[in-house]
């Protein structure tokens, strides 16, 4: 995707994160319009420019910012109606399966694996489960950050700290009352 502030799509997510920082909640309808119409857009692509073109940490799949702006207003409007489309999302073989402890596969999947993150944790203050999960499995991601986020996240969805043990974060989901 280029950036180009003069285009409907730029405009479109310019707008969704000014929206998701007014406090807004009257266009939660839009925003789920929006993902119900929101896809990665294919495989990651090298960027353009010659010196991000090198990079084999920022190929994005060509919807990443998109998806990434919606995400933005999710995770700080939750509500369950946006829950199916962040699943769906989550089952877009472009942007899921990402979580890793192999360090030769690192590189060329760490935006992707963010966004998948990232989604899977504005899917959890949704209510949805499979979100929760996705966050679970990062904790025994080989970066740190992504481990942190994802028990910082549990932690503030769940209302309690297992720490990095997974088992006890699956027992606590299931104990859960996510409605």
């Amino acid at each position: 995707e280029v950036y180009d502030t003069g285009t409907t799509y730029w405009k479109i997510n310019s707008a969704i994160a000014l929206l998701a920082m007014s406090g807004a909640d009257s266009i939660k309808e839009k925003v789920l319009d929006i993902l119900d119409e929101t896809t990665s857009g294919g495989a990651q692509v090298p960027a353009k420019d010659a010196y991000n073109a090198g990079r084999i940490d920022i190929r994005l799949v060509p919807c990443y910012k998109r998806i990434a702006n919606l995400v933005f207003y999710i995770e700080r409007h939750p509500d369950r109606g946006f829950a199916a489309g962040l699943e769906r999302l989550l089952d877009d073989r472009n942007i899921s399966g990402l979580k890793t402890n192999d360090y030769s596969r690192t590189r060329n999947t760490l935006y992707s694996a963010n966004l998948e993150i990232l989604i899977a944790a504005a899917a959890g203050r949704c209510g949805s489960v499979k979100g929760l999960d996705i966050l679970t499995g990062y904790l025994e991601d080989i970066h740190y950050n992504f481990r942190t986020f994802a028990r910082s996240e549990l932690a503030s969805i769940v209302k309690k700290d297992c720490k990095y043990d997974v088992e006890a974060w699956r027992k606590a989901i299931m104990d859960e009352d996510l409605g």
